[in-house]
């Protein structure tokens, strides 16, 4: 576990969560706490350890430490949508996972956070500015969102008006489709050298997870038969 806590503190340095301050007159530093929890594989066996550092975010004040926390996930029909057309058109399938996404995310707003059990950062008496998106922050998921669409739009996929969570990138023939559920993305595109492309591009811009052709999507089982283009579901 201190393995693992000691990963969780290395990306948020790495990508620059926060930055040492003294907490200014007027202003209050919100809690953290440390959550463990353990991954497991389909089959049941432990992945990993993982420890991520939340902040508790219900003593963020409104209006001053946030303002609107309406974040979107792809809807249930868009997804069996877009996997009805893999089948019907024999698409690869993709899956990405975002590792640490909401500390992607820019905080508008000043915030600062009390330092982490465990750990210190800066001089005694310091708190955590926080510049970047925490877990458990009430705006984490917005700010992450917006970060995604933007980087997402900057490499030619548009958003859909039907559903705010899913992306399509079209260039004459060829089709790119991307249902995105938090930081759970699907590539649904008519190659392997597609999606490659696909994932490289968000390769630069986030840390990921290349977790291969889908299998599994939101705890659902994906079954392919290629030749006679059908997939089933197993929840």
């Amino acid at each position: 576990w201190k393995a693992a806590a000691q990963l969780e503190i290395n990306a948020h340095l790495e990508n620059g969560t926060w930055i040492p301050s003294p907490l200014p007159s007027g202003k209050k530093a919100i809690p953290c706490r440390w959550v463990f929890t353990k991954k497991y594989n389909a089959d049941g066996s432990v992945e990993r350890l993982k420890a991520r550092l939340v902040a508790k975010g219900f003593s963020q004040r409104p209006g001053f430490d946030y303002v609107e926390t309406f974040a979107p996930t792809v809807r249930m029909a868009s997804i069996r949508t877009v996997l009805a057309l893999a089948a019907l058109e024999d698409l690869d399938l993709r899956s990405v996972d975002i590792s640490h996404a909401y500390i992607n995310g820019v905080l508008e707003e000043e915030i600062y956070m009390q330092q982490p059990d465990g750990f210190h950062f800066g001089k005694p008496g310091d708190v955590l500015r926080l510049v970047k998106s925490l877990y458990g922050l009430k705006q984490a998921g917005r700010v992450w969102y917006l970060e995604l669409s933007n980087v997402l739009k900057r490499e030619g996929f548009i958003r859909l008006q039907s559903d705010a969570s899913l992306f399509l990138w079209r260039k004459g023939d060829v089709r790119i489709i991307m249902p995105v559920f938090t930081d759970d993305i699907t590539i649904a595109s008519p190659s392997t050298a597609e999606s490659d492309r696909v994932v490289a591009q968000l390769s630069q811009h986030f840390k990921l997870r290349d977790l291969g052709p889908t299998s599994w999507l939101l705890g659902i089982e994906i079954t392919r038969d290629r030749v006679n283009r059908r997939i089933s579901l197993s929840q």
